[in-house]
């Protein structure tokens, strides 16, 4: 018999010391929910308390979503994983490669490797993200500011385009870098399936699953009122954030692949149930032998060290991720030793930027998924304890 009393105080202790206004926590089973808990606030100033009701903005939680539904188009057979992407984007028939002599100076030069769909699944594409941490990131931030300005707000597809026609960051295959590669992928599923990408999320996965409250932007003013307030950890105290949450609106456009769904505890709980037990309510997303693959490390050694310490959080010469692997958009555990985890190899799941968690255990027929709304979002504190204590409590 599961005894869920430490993950209660757990949640209740996790809270407190690391300054979380509130969070949900739901731990399903074999098509049954076996640990359902709320504690703490969804907006401090009102004491409106975290329910079932509540939504929360879960960021990259909403690659597994995009990588699923790229899944649901492979095995129908319209693409294989070594496919070139240039096969479905012009934009990449021939991709290019940024160069740097180290000395300020760079050269674009044709990719040596296959640029392919696996590479986009699994980040080691060269396809990065705007910004200004590098030469290549300002080039993607520049022709992403300069569609905006002549043209307005992207859509998902015309932000492929964007970035597809920018020089890749690497040879595809030779390294990991977290960015944009699902976006690109999206875009696939989106001109594969002829419909738009949230289209396609409401048609083949929400309403089979019976996800009703789980969409790019708010259906109606109603469920903005339900959605956690989201909060800054700073010097003073929580602060609220509220100029994070445009793409929401009813008149946005961007379907963000890699970032931009807002779901709830339950509707996210359907999800991971149909990934653990391979269907959920009758419904099957992807057959077990695909949801297998999807948590097989594909990343090379060097590829997997950079995937390990590039999104630790944690002290320099540690990381969070040790012993963890990544598979086709998502961190699948490889070797529990190392980990310091007491969960099965081939756990595997993905969390978004303000904590949220999402946790499959296809071996066990078991998920979990966590809801909070903090930013920085304290997962190298609040994941692997989580993790710990839902097995423990099995």
């Amino acid at each position: 018999m599961a005894n869920f009393n430490d993950l209660g105080a757990l949640i209740a202790r996790m809270n407190r010391d690391a300054g979380i206004a509130g969070s949900s926590v739901a731990v399903w089973q074999g098509g049954k929910c076996l640990y359902e808990a709320y504690d703490g606030y969804a907006d401090l100033k009102t004491q409106q308390p975290i329910a079932p009701d509540t939504l929360f903005r879960i960021y990259s939680m909403t690659k597994v979503v995009a990588v699923v539904a790229a899944l649901m188009l492979y095995e129908r057979g319209y693409f294989r994983l070594n496919d070139e992407v240039g096969q479905y984007l012009p934009s990449l028939k021939n991709p290019q490669v940024l160069h740097s002599d180290g000395r300020g100076n760079f050269t674009v030069e044709p990719a040596k490797n296959a640029l392919t769909l696996r590479h986009l699944f699994s980040m080691s594409s060269g396809v990065i993200s705007g910004g200004t941490g590098s030469e290549c990131a300002k080039r993607y931030l520049d022709a992403i500011n300069a569609f905006k300005r002549d043209h307005g707000m992207h859509t998902l597809s015309q932000y492929a385009d964007i970035i597809s026609a920018q020089p890749l960051a690497f040879e595809p295959g030779t390294h990991f870098r977290y960015g944009s590669s699902l976006d690109v992928l999206a875009a696939i599923v989106e001109k594969l399936s002829g419909k738009t990408l949230g289209q396609f999320f409401r048609d083949e996965i929400f309403a089979p699953l019976g996800m009703q409250d789980t969409f790019f932007r708010f259906p109606s003013p109603e469920h903005e009122k339900r959605l956690c307030s989201m909060y800054r950890t700073t010097q003073n105290g929580l602060v609220k954030v509220t100029d994070m949450d445009g793409n929401y609106q009813p008149d946005a456009v961007f379907e963000a692949a890699s970032g931009g769904l807002i779901s709830s505890l339950g509707d996210m709980s359907k999800f991971a149930q149909a990934l653990a037990c391979g269907q959920y309510g009758g419904v099957k997303l992807l057959s077990r032998s695909t949801i297998a693959l999807m948590a097989q490390n594909q990343l090379c050694p060097e590829a997997l060290n950079e995937f390990r310490r590039g999104l630790s959080r944690m002290p320099e010469g540690t990381s969070h991720l040790e012993g963890y692997g990544y598979g086709l958009g998502v961190r699948t555990l490889m070797d529990p030793a190392r980990a310091g985890s007491n969960s099965s190899v081939g756990e595997f799941g993905w969390y978004g930027m303000a904590g949220s968690l999402l946790m499959v255990d296809p071996a066990r027929d078991l998920s979990a998924v966590y809801m909070m709304q903090l930013l920085p979002c304290q997962e190298n504190y609040t994941h692997n304890r989580l993790r710990a204590a839902i097995y423990a409590a099995l």
